[in-house]
């Protein structure tokens, strides 16, 4: 499998995206910056994940090439959290944030261990 992340209206993926299909490449998978992402499991010890993208599952192990072209990840979880309280709203959000900051750069180290073209860091 290609994973393709990248911004929304970039036209360098997208032909990119067709050439692979026209060597006959079909497993691609493209990630956009506007695509919320869930993550629905992490085994720290066999070193496994699995995220959901549009309904969509992704094994991490499953994934053979990938490429970083712009954007970033974004999370699933509602940022406008309603607790009564602006100050401890606004702590929630900025700690969600965060998680998500460290939870995202996980993930993206995690690609660097496959054959890369571009990269985030």
């Amino acid at each position: 499998m290609v994973l393709i992340i990248s911004e929304h209206n970039d036209y360098i993926t997208d032909r990119v995206i067709e050439w692979l299909y026209n060597l006959d490449i079909q497993d691609v998978v493209r990630i956009k910056e506007d695509d919320k992402i869930e993550i629905e499991s992490v085994d720290f010890v066999c070193n496994e994940i699995v995220i959901r993208v549009a309904e969509q599952g992704l094994d991490f192990a499953e994934v053979d090439f990938y490429r970083y072209r712009r954007g970033n990840l974004s999370h699933l979880f509602a940022s406008n959290v309603q607790i009564g309280d602006k100050k401890v709203e606004q702590q929630v959000t900025d700690f969600l944030e965060w998680e998500w900051l460290v939870c995202s750069n996980y993930l993206l180290s995690n690609m660097h261990k496959k054959a890369i073209v571009g990269e985030l860091f």
